[in-house]
């Protein structure tokens, strides 16, 4: 099983200096009810004011997967810092993602990958790994300046070594992307979890209406039908019938009546959408982000969702999901503050997002700045986490209801 730790970026969108996403359990803190030990947290929550930076982060995260993975054509989508005077083609983005990989033996081992492009080249790119248990510093697979490959390990064998160099003269591919990708064949290596971790993660961006899957329903049926009857007691089933959706409401006379996905509101369609996500997540051990996960969710649904993840220990009123080992993670943006607390959150799975006057963006991690913190909600909303409060008045909002600026 492959976990994410961390994700380290700069460069791109609005994150101009270095950022971090940190999934490492923080030990100074107190375990909050029912906590499992655990290296890594399986909830990440990014907070912050509207154009903080949160999808943002949900994006630079995105990038650096999709490029991996191959989804998307490099010259370089580097996707730069947007607010700045300089050309485009000169700015370098640079990611670099910490995983713990389970071993077959119980051991882990932290992998460490990383890489710089621009839009017209890969710079940098290079994959270390160590034990998790160990203090030592890690040690190189392969480190790449430009088209060479500048050092490696010396017990890697030469028809690795002979792959790696001939992936690196290409300056428009990464070098993991072509050993692990269609063009490698899937080449073996250290390579090969950093690679099927980001094709196994799923990334779900706000705004866009996901299609759900009839395979995934039918394939589904019984957890789907689960899920959507606990967060919705109206729902008694859910079918494909003839290539089409069709959902099963109650009636008064206990008969039911089933309705096709076109005519069921936008929440129920929402957490259809999230439905197979979530249990592929939960049972397969998967990755899964979403921007703005409480959209179109009553407070309820988006608690529970997030419950279905946390590292606790199974109780009577659990939900099964919750005894199943390979648990995957969750990475959500979000505005809805109402279960921000410490009976839902461990501030270890906080981070706020904030942005400046000149357009910069920061992430910075809750835990040891708060970790006396009694109501999470007050001190974030307030700015005490560090996100920039709402500091208008309503009575500031002057409207003329003409074209031109009143403010001129």
């Amino acid at each position: 099983m492959t976990k994410l730790v961390k994700l380290r970026f700069r460069g791109c969108h609005s994150f101009l200096n270095e950022a971090s996403l940190d999934l490492e359990t923080d030990s100074s803190l107190e375990p909050t009810l029912g906590d499992v030990p655990s290296k890594v947290r399986h909830v990440a929550g990014i907070y912050g004011k509207n154009a903080g930076g949160k999808s943002n982060a949900i994006r630079a995260l995105g990038d650096c997967i999709k490029n991996i993975r191959g989804d998307m054509d490099i010259v370089m989508p580097s996707n730069p810092f947007w607010l700045t005077d300089e050309e485009k083609d000169n700015s370098e983005c640079f990611y670099e993602l910490t995983l713990l990989v389970g071993n077959e033996d119980g051991s882990s081992t932290l992998h460490i990958y990383g890489y710089k492009a621009s839009q017209s080249s890969v710079t940098q790119e290079y994959l270390k790994k160590k034990s998790a248990d160990s203090n030592d510093e890690p040690s190189f697979i392969f480190e790449r300046e430009g088209n060479t490959v500048a050092r490696h390990d010396p017990h890697l064998g030469q028809e690795r070594l002979d792959m790696i160099e001939l992936a690196a003269k290409n300056p428009k591919k990464l070098i993991i992307t072509e050993l692990c990708g269609e063009n490698g064949g899937g080449f073996p290596g250290d390579w090969w979890p950093i690679f099927q971790w980001c094709k196994n993660a799923t990334i779900l961006e706000s705004g866009i209406k996901g299609i759900i899957s009839t395979y995934d329903i039918s394939k589904l049926r019984g957890d789907i039908k689960l899920f959507l009857c606990k967060l919705d007691d109206a729902i008694s089933d859910i079918k494909v019938d003839e290539g089409k959706i069709r959902i099963q409401h109650k009636t008064a006379g206990g008969k039911g009546v089933w309705l096709s996905i076109d005519q069921e509101s936008k929440g129920t369609y929402r957490f259809l959408e999230l439905a197979s996500h979530v249990i592929r997540s939960l049972t397969e051990g998967k990755t899964l982000i979403i921007d703005e996960l409480d959209e179109s969710l009553h407070p309820e649904v988006f608690a529970r969702i997030i419950e279905l993840f946390r590292d606790r220990n199974p109780g009577e009123n659990d939900n099964a999901y919750n005894n199943h080992k390979g648990k995957g993670q969750l990475i959500f943006t979000a505005h809805n503050t109402v279960f921000l607390n410490l009976q839902n959150f461990r501030t270890d799975e906080l981070h706020i997002a904030d942005k400046n006057p000149a357009g910069i963006s920061t992430l910075k991690r809750c835990s040891r700045k708060t970790k006396k913190a009694l109501n999470l909600q007050a001190n974030y909303l307030n700015g005490r986490l560090g996100s920039t409060p709402w500091s208008l008045k309503t009575s500031e909002f002057i409207f003329n209801g003409e074209g031109h600026d009143s403010n001129a």
